[in-house]
C-alpha cells in the first residue's frame, strides 16, 4: 500500500530458496532517511536465520547481512509496535530452561535505516509468570501485562512505557486497570488508542 495515496501494490515474490523455512516473522516501518517503507522478513529454521528485507521504493527483496541472535526466539507482536525508525519484538533465548521468565527475554530492535538488529534491555518487572504485549502508546513504546488470578474472578492490567531520558533508558509503570473478568484486552485497545 502506498500510505500517502492509499494504493495498493503488491511484492514481489520472493527467492523460492526462502520458501523452505519452518517459520517467517514479519515487520514493517519507514525508513526516515531514505523516505521508504521497509518490510522485514525474518526465515528460518533454528539455529539459521536469513532476514530480507522489501524496499517500497526499489519494489524488491534482498537478504541482509545482519540477523538476531540465532538462540532467539522471536515473539510476534499483537500490536503495532514500529516507533521512530525501529520496529520491536520480544525475543527469548531458546537455550535457557523452559519457562516463562523475564530474564532471558529482552526487546529486539530493527533499525530501518542501518538494517540492524539491536538487543536492548529486557523487559519491565512482572507478577508471576506473564508475558507483556508490546505497543506503541501517546508515541511511546509500551508494555501491556494482562493478569488473572488462579481463581480467574480478579484480573487487571499494568502498562509500562519505555522513558527516554538523556543516556538511561528505564520502564515507567503508568497505569494499573482493574477489570471485571469478562472484559478483554481488545475492548482496552479501543479505549487507549
Amino acid at each position: 500500500m502506498e500510505p500517502c495515496d492509499k494504493r495498493i501494490k503488491d511484492a514481489p515474490p520472493m527467492d523460492m530458496r526462502t520458501s523452505t523455512s519452518l517459520f517467517s516473522i514479519f515487520g514493517f516501518g519507514f525508513d526516515p532517511k531514505t523516505n521508504d517503507y521497509k518490510v522485514i522478513r525474518i526465515l528460518g529454521s533454528y539455529p539459521h536465520l536469513e532476514v530480507v528485507v522489501y524496499s517500497l521504493s526499489t519494489n524488491s527483496w534482498r537478504v541482509i547481512d545482519s540477523s538476531p541472535n540465532t538462540s532467539y526466539l522471536i515473539n510476534l507482536p499483537r500490536y503495532p509496535s514500529y516507533l521512530n525508525g525501529f520496529h520491536h519484538w520480544w525475543a527469548e533465548d531458546e537455550d535457557i530452561e523452559v519457562g516463562v521468565n523475564n530474564d532471558d527475554r529482552c526487546l529486539l530492535s530493527f533499525d530501518m535505516s542501518n538494517e540492524v538488529f539491536l538487543e536492548e534491555l529486557p523487559p519491565p518487572p512482572a507478577v508471576g509468570m506473564t508475558y507483556g504485549d508490546i505497543a506503541v502508546i501517546n508515541d511511546s513504546l509500551a508494555v501491556i501485562y494482562p493478569y488473572i488470578n488462579d481463581l480467574g474472578s480478579d484480573e487487571w492490567i499494568e502498562i509500562w512505557v519505555l522513558n527516554e531520558s538523556g543516556v538511561e533508558r528505564t520502564w515507567t509503570k503508568i497505569l494499573t486497570i482493574h477489570i471485571p473478568f469478562c472484559w478483554r484486552l481488545i475492548q482496552l485497545r479501543r479505549m487507549v488508542w
